[in-house]
């Protein structure tokens, strides 16, 4: 970027995420609901405290892993782990093959094992995140602890129970799954409506389970809007909330950072931090290692279908 401004061209950054090589920029314009909030150097920007009111996300500490405040995972829960994966080994077959057709003359090759032998556990309150590049088997693995996907070979147990063959519907009220993309899990017509899709209506139960969902997520004063209608922001809290209506001992979450702001992060947090501290176990797939080490108790990684020691 230098080279180019030294060579006379402009450059303009459109950025959620205040990156420290944007602290080379002569000039940052902060913008938040549709106007200019603040302008100036990076410098007085920063000392005006602009960014954290406009839901700017910040560069995180590096504190290493360790277990934030308040968290559950060490309170000695009797009983089997939340979550545990035993010898797990996945590979897609039929019309599922993820591109292992090809048109080249005699038979298609085997296809090739997406996840290896994993076998890991998972404790009530634990935090643990999964790292890897694309293509590494990630998501694969999420689908497997809430039935989506079931194992070629090795088991899945939640709460020392095995879910093989178990209807997805069912383990779902175990096992809340955050999707990657939150439209594939957005459909109702309200946020309401989508908070309270599966519960029992009419019930003060259900009620209460949707009101606390949308306040743990900051989304209780849009209740009556149409989730396309939100920002992509909201709309991955309020997939969010979809799923924590359900009370879920296990949340797995699906690169839950994406497209957040700083306000949506730090709803995330909030969330995570809670719901452990009361027990719940969490495991998150991300790319933001800064937000891993940040929160998580441990982690790990998947390359290759296989589980490693984390960098």
């Amino acid at each position: 970027m230098r080279k180019l401004v030294q060579d006379g061209t402009a450059v303009v950054v459109l950025s959620q995420r205040a990156d420290a090589f944007l602290n080379n920029a002569g000039t940052w314009l902060v913008l938040a609901g549709g106007t200019v909030a603040a302008a100036g150097s990076p410098a007085e920007i920063v000392a005006a405290g602009a960014l954290e009111l406009a839901g700017v996300v910040c560069p995180r500490p590096h504190t290493g892993l360790r277990p934030p405040a308040g968290a559950g995972h060490e309170s000695g829960v009797d009983g089997p782990p939340a979550l545990e994966l035993r010898d797990v080994s996945f590979t897609y077959r039929g019309t599922q093959g993820r591109g292992w057709f090809r048109a080249q003359p005699g038979p298609p090759a085997d296809p090739v094992p997406v996840l290896h032998g994993l076998s890991l556990a998972v404790s009530a309150g634990e935090i643990l995140a999964v790292a890897g590049p694309n293509g590494a088997g990630k998501s694969t693995l999420l689908r497997h602890l809430n039935g989506l996907l079931q194992p070629t070979a090795g088991s899945v147990l939640v709460r020392g129970r095995n879910i093989g063959g178990q209807p997805a519907g069912r383990v779902s009220a175990d096992v809340g799954l955050l999707f990657q993309q939150p439209r594939d899990q957005l459909f109702e017509r309200t946020v309401e409506r989508e908070v309270r899709f599966g519960l029992e209506r009419g019930q003060p139960a259900a009620d209460q389970a949707v009101q606390q969902a949308l306040a743990a997520v900051g989304l209780e004063h849009l209740a009556g809007r149409h989730p396309a209608e939100l920002p992509a922001s909201q709309q991955r809290l309020l997939a969010l909330a979809t799923v924590l209506a359900r009370r879920p001992s296990v949340l797995a979450l699906d690169e839950p950072t994406v497209s957040l702001d700083g306000h949506g992060l730090a709803a995330l947090d909030r969330v995570v931090r809670s719901t452990t501290a009361e027990g719940t176990a969490v495991v998150l797939v991300t790319h933001d290692l800064d937000y891993a080490r940040s929160i998580a108790h441990r982690l790990v990684r998947l390359d290759a279908g296989r589980l490693l020691a984390a960098d």
